[in-house]
């Protein structure tokens, strides 16, 4: 594969993975699922550091209460 296919293969995967985490924030939220709960639930289901997954919260759950 060459390197540009490679960049492209990397930026899908990061764009797929981004949007799993979003409808997965959504939908916990939808359910009223404790932030903190949601926040441990992104670390073990998506391998995120802590402040990456308040980081992602922080954005997501903000478009599910508009």
């Amino acid at each position: 594969m060459t390197l540009v296919g490679q960049m492209l293969m990397e930026e899908g995967y990061q764009r797929g993975k981004e949007k799993g985490i979003q409808v997965f924030i959504q939908d916990n939220v939808s359910e009223n699922i404790p932030k903190q709960r949601i926040i441990q639930k992104l670390q073990a289901n998506f391998s995120l550091m802590e402040e990456e997954a308040i980081n992602y919260y922080t954005i997501f759950s903000k478009q599910t209460q508009n």
